[in-house]
């Protein structure tokens, strides 16, 4: 999950940091995220998509589209 968020927060052109400033979300919990100490909440992952301008499900799973 932090792969994809982090591939379009790059493609963006923002850092932890950024993102961290236009949802309120502290940059440890963007650490702890990336360290797999922490699985962020949906609402949180609503705030981090909606800063990013892209759907919860594209955060998650980076557009791909899981195969039946």
């Amino acid at each position: 999950m932090y792969k994809h968020y982090a591939q379009i927060r790059d493609e963006k052109g923002l850092k932890d940091a950024d993102v961290a400033r236009m949802t309120g979300i502290t940059r440890a919990n963007f650490s702890q995220w990336k360290s797999g100490l922490i699985t962020p909440k949906y609402q949180t992952m609503e705030k981090i998509a909606a800063a990013l301008g892209v759907s919860v499900e594209y955060l998650l799973t980076g557009g791909m589209i899981a195969e039946v």
